[in-house]
Formats: structure tokens, C-alpha cells, sequence
């Protein structure tokens, strides 16, 4: 781990906009408040964790769905309308190669390890993380930064 400062809403502004064409193909509104947040942490490890959490929330919603990010200096916040993840589920999600809709996942490109990652690098990183999700209504992923 390869600490550094990081200026967390360039970074987020940024993936945001390598996903432009994605977000709007699907039609999806962003709700983005994200405040000026500067962290010291591995700047490769958190961009992947975010890159992992904005595609699949990019990835799992529904057409003319919505995006709602939140950014502050104790957590990042990203909810979706997507699909969402069955109670019984929600423990398993992180698990390497876990796919709660096989068959969705594999239309939409998923291998079942982004969620993996994600969890691997919040506890390298020493983070924590929440997770809270009603099938059909969406996901919120909350990462807590200390």
C-alpha cells in the first residue's frame, strides 16, 4: 500500500466521466454531492474500489434509473434503482465469483470478482463498509472512511 493525499471528488468526478457514454445509453440520472474530500490512502486501490461500486451501479440498474452519490470527508455513499440483491444474498455478495443472477451477470459482462475486490481493498485499506438493498427497488453501498 502506497499511501499519498488524494483528492477523492476529482477522482469520483473523474470515472464519472469515463462512464458518460455508459450512463447515458442507459438513460440514468445522477444525483452527485460530493464535497471537496482530500484523503491519505493508495490512490490505485481506491480508484478501483470506486470504479468497481460506479460500474455496477451503472451495470445493475434499470433504463431511466438513478444514480445517487454522496461524498464526505467520513464516507462515500453510492445508491442505484437497480435490480438489487435478495436478503438471503446480501452476505454472500462479496464472495470471489458470487453471482446472484448468473445469467443477468453474464449479459451485462459481470464475472462475479468486482465485489470481491472491492471488499479485499476496504479491509486493506481499513475501511468499513454497509451494505443495504431490496430486490427490484436497488442498492446502497456505503464505505466508511474511518
Amino acid at each position: 500500500v502506497k499511501k499519498e493525499d488524494v483528492n477523492l471528488k476529482k477522482l469520483v468526478l473523474e470515472i464519472l466521466d469515463a462512464y458518460k457514454t455508459k450512463i447515458e445509453a442507459k438513460k440514468i440520472q445522477l444525483d452527485v454531492q460530493i464535497d471537496d474530500v482530500k484523503i491519505n490512502t493508495d490512490i490505485r486501490l481506491i480508484d478501483e474500489m470506486l470504479r468497481n461500486l460506479i460500474d455496477n451501479a451503472i451495470k445493475y440498474n434499470k433504463e431511466n434509473g438513478k444514480i445517487t452519490i454522496n461524498l464526505t470527508e467520513k464516507l462515500f455513499l453510492i445508491s442505484d434503482t437497480g435490480i438489487g440483491i435478495k436478503k438471503e444474498n446480501q452476505s454472500r455478495i462479496f464472495e470471489r465469483f458470487f453471482m446472484e443472477d448468473k445469467a443477468r451477470s453474464k449479459e451485462n459482462g459481470g464475472t462475479g470478482l468486482g465485489l470481491a475486490i472491492v471488499k479485499h481493498i476496504i479491509e486493506t485499506l481499513g475501511y468499513k463498509i454497509e451494505v443495504n438493498s431490496k430486490v427490484n427497488v436497488g442498492t446502497k453501498f456505503i464505505i466508511y472512511f474511518n
